[in-house]
């Protein structure tokens, strides 16, 4: 009986490890679009269940930063938002988009069984790379998608020193 209940706890630590490794995982992945919403408006109470259908604090607004010959082009996904609810901003170092994601009226909170999205104002920072030029970018939006395309600096020449 005692071998049984020692497998039975090395079988549990395995599982919490492989749990925690996994959760470990998904966090990693996502650490940057992890987005930080604050709610605008108190949300009611459902009489039924007794409690606010308060919807999460936290949502992913996943992005992606690549390169092509001429350029650096970021997306990031803005799902559930139209032009008007974000601005973007860009510096040398950073794209950074600021906006808010209003709760759709058209529903009472008595309707819901699952709050899943997150709603507020939030703000999203991208990192550049170094060899951005911002003065020549643009930005479009489409299917919940934005699109910054930069040029590309081009490369500074190596300079040697003498050393004396």
């Amino acid at each position: 009986m005692a071998t049984v209940i020692a497998e039975l706890g090395r079988g549990l630590d395995r599982a919490w490890e492989r749990l925690g490794a996994g959760w470990r995982g998904v966090l990693r992945g996502v650490q940057n679009a992890l987005t930080k919403y604050t709610p605008v408006e108190t949300e009611p109470v459902n009489a039924q269940a007794g409690w606010p259908w308060l919807p999460p604090a936290w949502g992913v607004l996943p992005g992606e930063v690549m390169e092509t010959s001429r350029s650096i082009v970021v997306h990031i996904e803005l799902p559930g938002l139209n032009r008007d609810d974000f601005d973007v901003e860009i510096s040398e170092h950073e794209l950074r988009v600021r906006g808010e994601k209003r709760i759709d009226g058209s529903y009472d909170a008595e309707s819901y069984y699952l709050r899943e999205r997150a709603y507020g104002r939030f703000e999203r920072v991208v990192a550049l790379p170094p060899n951005v030029d911002t003065s020549g970018a643009r930005a479009s939006y489409r299917s919940g998608v934005l699109t910054v395309e930069l040029r590309k600096r081009s490369a500074r020449p190596v300079r040697y020193l003498r050393v004396q």
